[in-house]
C-alpha cells in the first residue's frame, strides 16, 4: 500500500489553495476595522502595524514634497496584523476587544477551543473570522502535504507495529518522498464547505473505479457483546433499525420519528465517545469543539444530563465491562481480546491511594473493542491482497474501520463481492458469534464522491 499510494488531481489541488488562499487575504481584510477599532487599547501596537519610511526623501519636510518614489508621502503605517500569530491574536482578544480570559497549563491560549468558546461574548464577528482563518490555515496544509511525486501520486508509510490497538498508523517518512497520513483527511467537514473537499483530489488511476468497504458500527458491536447488552445485540437483528435514531430517542425522551438531525448525531456521538468511560465535561468539549462543522453544540448542563440518561441505557457498561477491566488492572493482569487470544500488558498510572487513574482506565477498556475490530480488519485485509488475482484490483489503504480498493472499471461487481466476503466474516467475542455487516461504496471519480452500492 505504501508503494502504491493515492493519484492526485495536481490542478484541483492547485486550485483549491490558491481559493484558500483567496479567502484568507478576503479575512485579513474584513478584519482590519474591527482591530482598528480597539487600536488604542492594545499592548503590542508595533506588531500589528507597520511603519514605512521611504528610501528616497527619508520623509524629509521640503524633500518628500517633490520626491518621485513616494509621491510626497515620505511615512506611511501598513496594517500587519498576523491571524495566524498566537501573540498578537491574544492582544486584540484579551486587551483591544476585552474578552474573557482563556489559558492552558496556566499559558494564554488562542487556540481553537478557546475561540469557540469566546464566541458568545464576542459582538465584533472577529472571533468568528479568526476561526475560519484557523480552519483555512489547516485545509491549505493538508492540501500542501497531499503535494504529488513525478509519477502523480502521494504516498504514506502504514506501520503495523505504529498504534497499540494493532491498526497500522500512517505517516510521513523521510525515506519515502512525497508521504503524508492519508488517514486523517477530513470527510465531516467537507460537508461544511466546498473547499474543505479535501478527498476530493485524490482520484482513481485512468480507467479505474474506486472501491471503499466500511465495517458498520463496529466497535459499538464489541462494546455490546463485552458489557452483556443482549437486548441491543437483539435489536441489531433487524438491517433496518437506526441506532443512532433509538439512542436519540432514549436520551432526549421523544419517539423516534420525532428527532431531529442534530439529536440524531449527539445519539451517534454519544455512543462513540461514552462507551469508554468519557466524563461529562469531556464529552461537552469534544462535541463542541467540532461544531463550527457539524452545526451541533451543548452546555455542560446538558452534556452531564445527557451522560447520565446514556448510563441510564445501558447500565453493563459500568455494571459488567469496566468494572471487569478495572478488576484486571488492580491485580496488574494482562487484558487479553477473547475472539483471538492477543493480549496488552497496561503498567497504569496510580494516585497516593494506589487507585488506578482514570485516562489509564478509560485506554484499558477501549483496547479489546478497538483491537477486535482491527485485528479483524487486518485479516480481512490480507485475504484482499492475497486474492487481488482473482478480483482483479489492489489494496491501497487501510482506514480506521475500512479498506480502499482501487479496480478497472468494468470488474467493479467483482471487487464488491470480493469485499464483501473478505470483510463480513462471523466473529466470536466472549463465546458469542455475530457478524459486522460491510456497507460498500464505489466512486469513478474521486474518494471524496463515494455512493453506496451495499
Amino acid at each position: 500500500m505504501s508503494a502504491r499510494g493515492l493519484c492526485v488531481n495536481e490542478p484541483l489541488r492547485q486550485e483549491r489553495i490558491t481559493a484558500l488562499g483567496t479567502e484568507a487575504d478576503a479575512i485579513r481584510e474584513r478584519v482590519l476595522p474591527i482591530v482598528e477599532g480597539v487600536k488604542e487599547r492594545l499592548r503590542e501596537k508595533a506588531l500589528l502595524w507597520e511603519t514605512k519610511r521611504c528610501t528616497s526623501c527619508h520623509n524629509g519636510k521640503k524633500k518628500k514634497l517633490t520626491c518621485a518614489a513616494c509621491g510626497g508621502v515620505g511615512k506611511h503605517e501598513t496594517f500587519a496584523f498576523n491571524l495566524a500569530s498566537g501573540r498578537q491574536l491574544a492582544d486584540v482578544l484579551y486587551n483591544g476587544l476585552r474578552l474573557p480570559h482563556r489559558s492552558r497549563d496556566g499559558h494564554t491560549t488562542t487556540d481553537e477551543e478557546a475561540l469557540k468558546s469566546l464566541l458568545s461574548y464576542d459582538k465584533s464577528g472577529f472571533v468568528v473570522q479568526a476561526l475560519r482563518f484557523t480552519k483555512l490555515s489547516t485545509m491549505r496544509e493538508i492540501y500542501e502535504r497531499l503535494a504529488p511525486a513525478p509519477d502523480g501520486r502521494v504516498r504514506t508509510v502504514l506501520n503495523p507495529v505504529g498504534t497499540y490497538t494493532g491498526r497500522c498508523s500512517s505517516s510521513e517518512a523521510f525515506y519515502v518522498p512525497h508521504s503524508t497520513n492519508l488517514q486523517n483527511l477530513p470527510a465531516q467537514a467537507a460537508l461544511r464547505d466546498a473547499l474543505y473537499r479535501v478527498r476530493e483530489v485524490c482520484v482513481p488511476f485512468h480507467g479505474h473505479t474506486f472501491v471503499y468497504a466500511d465495517l458498520s458500527q463496529a466497535e459499538a458491536r464489541v462494546a455490546a457483546v463485552l458489557s452483556d447488552d443482549w437486548a441491543l445485540l437483539e435489536r441489531w437483528q433487524d438491517p433496518a433499525w437506526d441506532l443512532h435514531r433509538w439512542t436519540a430517542s432514549a436520551i432526549f425522551c421523544k419517539p423516534e420519528v420525532a428527532i431531529t438531525d442534530a439529536e440524531r448525531f449527539l445519539g451517534k456521538k454519544c455512543r462513540h465517545a461514552l462507551n469508554y468511560g468519557m466524563g461529562y465535561n469531556k464529552f461537552w468539549r469534544t462535541v463542541n469543539d467540532e461544531a463550527d462543522v457539524t452545526g451541533v453544540s451543548l452546555s455542560q448542563g446538558e452534556a452531564k444530563r445527557i451522560r447520565t440518561a446514556y448510563h441510564a441505557l445501558h447500565p453493563n457498561l459500568d455494571g459488567v465491562w469496566w468494572n471487569r477491566v478495572q478488576a484486571t488492572l488492580d491485580k496488574e493482569e494482562r487484558i487479553t481480546a477473547s475472539h483471538c487470544g492477543w493480549s496488552c500488558s497496561f503498567w497504569p498510572r496510580r494516585d497516593e491511594s494506589g487507585t488506578v487513574d482514570a485516562e489509564s482506565l478509560r485506554a484499558a477498556i477501549a483496547w479489546e473493542p478497538q483491537h477486535t475490530i482491527v485485528h479483524h480488519l487486518n485479516e480481512g485485509l490480507l485475504r484482499l491482497f492475497e486474492s487481488e488475482a482473482a478480483w482483479g484490483g489492489e489494496v491501497l489503504l487501510q482506514g480506521h474501520d475500512s479498506v480502499l480498493l482501487s479496480v478497472p472499471s468494468k470488474r467493479t461487481q467483482g471487487a464488491v463481492e470480493a469485499a464483501k466476503a473478505a470483510l463480513e466474516r462471523p466473529l466470536c467475542v466472549r463465546g458469542y458469534t455475530f457478524t459486522i455487516p460491510v456497507e460498500t461504496f464505489v466512486s469513478e471519480t474521486s474518494w471524496a464522491d463515494l455512493r453506496r452500492v451495499v
